[in-house]
């Protein structure tokens, strides 16, 4: 494994004062300059104007007078729309002007959908922690299993152009998945590491992950993956103590978003 020898530049975009608890999920929407968060300690979705820092709430009521449970997952999908998992209701919602949920009555049951990604085709893919598979939902409406992915509790989940990566958690590797020929093109390994949680991909296809305290590049076309933060690195910035990188949101092809679960946090990190 290499490592920049380099402090990174870095800076807080929402701290605990902001009123997060334990945000998970994150996705940027480039082309509007947004930030959307899972607020899961307080069960809301927040979107954050990375020109203004203004931080808004989305309501979280659906058309049927029901809420949003505990959203952990969130994702854009093709047509522009937010589409998030909820942990305690087990299902999906997407928002359209409101949240509907979208799961089917009857359709494959998911326990604990940990994370969720939406390709150019408009299928969207869940991490379904528990059953240990992935689930795909096609626009027609249809619900399968992904047979051809053989996982033990899939955390983190990015599709990219043809391709869909999985965090295989329990198996302490990274997939990829081709998604239109159906087969899998080849599993890159992480040896002698911890369980990856939280995966995404830049423009340039390089992927970043992480596991628990650490930030990871492999990038594209190596073998070789690139520490770019653990714990002790983090000492050398003024913020609070690392202690879980939760979820990871990339902004062109320099900059990474990390949001800290446990310490109510979100930061911008500069790898050019």
């Amino acid at each position: 494994m290499s490592a920049l020898y380099r402090k990174l530049p870095a800076r807080l975009l929402l701290c605990p004062e902001a009123g997060l608890k334990n945000p998970s999920g994150m996705v940027y929407d480039q082309h509007n300059k947004l930030l959307w968060i899972c607020d899961m300690g307080n069960r809301r979705i927040l979107q954050y104007e990375m020109e203004t820092g203004r931080v808004n709430e989305i309501p979280s009521n659906c058309g049927n007078g029901s809420k949003l449970g505990i959203p952990l997952a969130i994702a854009l999908d093709a047509d522009h729309r937010l589409v998030v998992t909820d942990v305690e209701h087990n299902t999906v919602f997407r928002f359209n002007g409101g949240w509907e949920d979208i799961w089917p009555s009857g359709a494959v049951s998911l326990d604990f959908p940990g994370s969720i990604t939406c390709d150019a085709d408009r299928n969207i893919y869940i991490a379904d922690f528990n059953n240990d598979r992935i689930v795909k939902a096609e626009p027609s409406g249809g619900i399968s299993v992904m047979e051809d992915i053989h996982c033990k509790q899939p955390y983190g989940l990015y599709a990219h152009e043809d391709k869909l990566y999985v965090a295989d958690t329990g198996n302490r590797r990274i997939l990829r998945y081709h998604t239109h020929s159906g087969e899998r093109e080849q599993d890159v390994i992480l040896n002698g590491f911890a369980s990856a949680i939280s995966i995404a991909l830049n423009n340039n296809g390089d992927i970043f992950y992480s596991e628990n305290r650490r930030l990871f590049l492999l990038p594209h076309g190596s073998q070789e993956p690139v520490l770019l933060i653990d714990s002790k690195r983090w000492r050398d910035y003024s913020f609070a103590r690392l202690a879980h990188i939760g979820s990871l949101s990339p902004i062109g092809q320099d900059i990474i978003l990390i949001s800290d679960t446990v310490q109510n946090s979100i930061y911008e990190i500069d790898i050019s």
